[in-house]
């Protein structure tokens, strides 16, 4: 009786199998693609990840930065206040300037007022 090798459709014969950990150069691309799509999955799932991703974190510096500028302002205003409290407690006729000003308009007692501005 004469060996015959088993063949598949056209009449070749099958390919002795390869050794375990080698790869053929097809079974390489799709591991590349696959690598490269889940390291993509990843990638996107940390920017979006609510609460700790790119975005929130970016949110947050944007928080940050207008509590800092708020924080200038208020600091700012802050020393305006002390100063023209100092000036007060050091003098009187700046006292005298702020209670006679527009936003407190107060007189002495025995004061009239005259206004002769415009009315509108």
């Amino acid at each position: 009786m004469s060996r015959r090798t088993l063949t598949r459709g056209g009449g070749h014969s099958y390919q002795p199998a390869k050794k375990t950990g080698e790869f053929s150069p097809q079974q390489k691309k799709r591991l590349y693609i696959l690598a490269t799509v889940l390291l993509a999955i990843g990638l996107l799932g940390l920017t979006l990840a609510p609460g700790i991703g790119g975005v929130a974190l970016y949110r947050q510096h944007r928080q940050v930065l207008a509590a800092q500028e708020i924080n200038a302002k208020l600091l700012t205003d802050n020393e305006q206040s002390q100063k023209s409290i100092a000036s007060a407690k050091e003098d009187p006729d700046s006292l005298e300037r702020i209670s006679r000003g527009p936003s407190f308009n107060l007189v002495q007692p025995d004061e009239v007022i005259l206004d002769y501005s415009k009315k509108k």
